[in-house]
């Protein structure tokens, strides 16, 4: 092969094919790899149908048969022709071909110069872009979030189809100035103070404002939307979302926060105001008891002295409650004796549970230490509240406290064969104000803060707790301390 022909071709922008007069491939550029998908080296000897469709084929060779100039002169058979040609593994696509008879070392070649159709890459790069200004729009659409770019030198601006949707302006508003007026009145002025400033700056922005209604809707809505400007070459471009809906949600949330806040501290100060009275009406009880009282009178006493504890326990735990809601409830963590809360619960328990007949133990295993790091008040408070369910809802059989090491956690179960509950009771339990039956209220009595509170103390202080329940079987409450 011609040298010079070699080195003219071999690295060029186009594809370049020559073959013989009959249409057999004899050189090929390495162009002919982006352009159809072969090798040169796979192309060379083929005829150059290969690269045609199957029913173009016969036409071709008919085109190469029937040209009267081909042995004669050289010649250009074929200029800016738009043909279809047949890639690798790409199909079929358009091309633009430009064919030539040449001679070569005194043999006649025909030469094909092969370029993709530029009318079609423009057909496709239209059709692209159409599709990414669709995907645009519903992505704005879904997103409530429209785009927009002004220029305050020209006073114009232009708008995506969801900002103009936002702000309910149609096509015809095309000025700064005119679109402006699309913002609440109150809140204009902000507006172009912002803009104005940012653009004498040449920084960028982030403002948010309320819309002038032009909705019909009765009576109107405020409606919010917050916007973020960039500054680049004199104009800015940017983005406006329509929060109205997170705006609301948020005002709501405010309002119930407010609400929470002020049932919280009216629960507190009731509570507290109402416990020195009852500490007062505890103490004459005490009193007299003590006054050589008869048999009757002292039960008297007594009744009202279960009473008033019963109320104290109950107006205790709408305090904790608040004071957990708050966040006000604070950890004192120093060394405890873990032993002394236990024969605190004994004596307070023990009794209760004998006078109906129910076995009462405690165990502490031997690898349990005998000082732990914690909170004090709340650990016994945890305890006592477990045991003083387990003792309520008990009717016979037996209530057991273990405690024992595992692993790094301290374990304290307690146990009981008291009325149980079935596993829709069990997701309810540690929900504040709700009994896991109606009916148990009546017969027991409560709050329904108890558990919790239990729960969030037990968090507090550095741990868990999970309940493991079978109906008219019994409960476990296991509480895990991973810091003691």
């Amino acid at each position: 092969m011609n040298k010079d022909f070699y080195s003219v071709f071999e690295y060029c922008h186009t594809c370049a094919i020559l073959t013989n007069i009959n249409g057999i491939i004899e050189y090929t550029n390495k162009k002919s790899i982006d352009t159809f998908g072969y090798q040169p080296s796979e192309l060379i000897g083929q005829d150059l149908s290969i690269l045609i469709p199957d029913n173009l084929k016969e036409k071709h060779h008919d085109y190469i048969n029937h040209d009267k100039y081909a042995k004669s002169q050289i010649h250009v058979i074929d200029k800016d022709h738009i043909l279809t040609a047949v890639h690798k593994t790409n199909g079929e696509f358009k091309i633009d071909i430009n064919v030539h008879v040449i001679e070569i070392e005194g043999l006649i070649k025909y030469l094909v110069l092969c370029n993709h159709d530029r009318s079609l890459f423009k057909i496709k790069n239209t059709e692209k872009l159409d599709k990414t200004v669709l995907l645009l729009n519903q992505t704005e659409s879904l997103g409530n979030c429209g785009t927009w770019e002004i220029n305050i030198s020209t006073n114009s601006i232009s708008m995506s189809k969801e900002m103009r949707r936002i702000y309910c302006i149609d096509d015809s508003v095309v000025n700064f100035d005119d679109s402006i007026e699309y913002v609440h009145s109150d809140d204009i002025d902000k507006v172009n103070s912002v803009i104005l400033n940012s653009f004498a700056n040449k920084h960028d922005f982030e403002i948010i404002n309320r819309l002038r209604d032009k909705t019909l809707t009765n009576p109107p809505k405020t409606r919010y939307v917050h916007s973020k400007g960039h500054f680049k070459d004199g104009v800015f471009f940017g983005t406006t979302m329509d929060i109205t809906e997170r705006r609301f949600v948020e005002d709501e949330l405010n309002k119930n926060k407010i609400i929470a806040e002020n049932k919280t501290a009216f629960l507190a100060c009731m509570s507290h105001d109402l416990r020195t009275p009852l500490s007062g009406i505890l103490g004459i009880c005490t009193l007299l008891e003590e006054s050589g009282l008869g048999k009757i009178q002292k039960e008297y006493v007594f009744m009202m002295n279960d009473c008033i504890t019963i109320l104290m326990k109950m107006i205790n735990e709408i305090l904790d409650r608040s004071k957990i809601d708050s966040g006000k409830m604070q950890v004192d963590y120093k060394s405890i004796n873990l032993k002394d809360i236990l024969n605190k619960t004994n004596s307070l328990f023990k009794p209760k549970a004998i006078q109906k007949g129910i076995n009462f133990d405690i165990n502490i295993d031997s690898n349990v230490p005998v000082t732990i790091r914690s909170d004090h008040y709340k650990l016994e408070q945890i305890i006592n509240n477990l045991t003083s369910n387990a003792v309520k809802f008990t009717e016979s059989g037996s209530i057991n406290i273990n405690v024992y090491k595992e692993a790094d956690t301290l374990i304290i179960k307690v146990s009981d064969t008291g009325i149980g509950m079935n596993d829709n009771q069990q997701k309810l339990l540690f929900q504040p104000f709700v009994q896991v039956d109606p009916s148990i209220t009546y017969r027991f009595g409560g709050t329904g803060l108890g558990l919790s509170i239990c729960k969030d103390l037990v968090e507090l202080i550095g741990g868990s707790i999970s309940v493991d329940s079978e109906l008219d079987k019994g409960s476990i409450f296991k509480v895990i301390l991973t810091r003691f």
